[in-house]
């Protein structure tokens, strides 16, 4: 016998419950007896764009000068736990090292991201 921990990160076309039941089909369909167990702690989402997303691309725009776009390609964040409690955007410098020894960004990066974020909280709390 053998035992296996799997870590499936997973998008907004499932929900745990959906890959649960894909994942027990697939195994039925083996002939192999198993036992399985899930856990999940968060489902994906998608922030559908609204007037806070307005805001914030509003404030990225008039602070870089550059027209931020709507997308899903960061990766998995911490976002998914306070979803459910307030409406969530990330928002924040692209970082080439992320994750890796020495990991840096750029001090005018940095220095954007707070007067963007200063930007934000002013029109939202304007709005």
């Amino acid at each position: 016998s053998g035992a296996a921990t799997c870590n499936i990160r997973f998008n907004d076309h499932w929900s745990k419950e959906t890959l649960q039941t894909e994942i027990c089909e697939i195994l039925d369909g083996t002939g192999v007896e198993y036992e399985v167990s899930f856990e999940g702690n968060a489902e994906s989402f998608i922030t559908q764009p609204n007037e806070w997303t307005q805001i914030v691309k509003d404030a990225v725009k008039e602070i870089s000068g550059y027209e931020p776009a709507y997308t899903t390609t960061g990766g998995t964040s911490d976002a998914r736990f306070i979803v459910e409690y307030c409406p969530v955007i990330e928002c924040g410098a692209v970082n080439k090292t992320i994750h890796q020894i020495d990991e840096n960004a750029k001090i005018e990066d940095l220095e954007n991201l707070v007067a963007i974020y200063a930007r934000i909280l002013e029109r939202y709390f304007k709005a």
